[in-house]
């Protein structure tokens, strides 16, 4: 059950396994630790970007939707 001030998030593969130089994973648990809180999508995108330093060869999509129930 869905309950007010829960947080429904939706994204796909590319950002757990979005990989930075040193072909290390973001990974899921990166990932949930970014998603507690307040962070926005924005939020989310750009500490991915950051852990990829930038590189964009054999990048995955990367897309997350959340929704704050309120």
């Amino acid at each position: 059950m869905i309950m007010p001030g829960d947080r429904v998030v939706a994204y796909t593969d590319g950002l757990p396994e979005a990989r930075n130089a040193r072909a290390e994973l973001f990974g899921e648990e990166r990932l949930k630790e970014h998603l507690r809180g307040s962070a926005t999508t924005d939020d989310v995108l750009a500490a991915v970007h950051r852990w990829r330093g930038g590189a964009t060869e054999d990048a995955d999509d990367l897309t997350i939707v959340m929704v704050d129930v309120a």
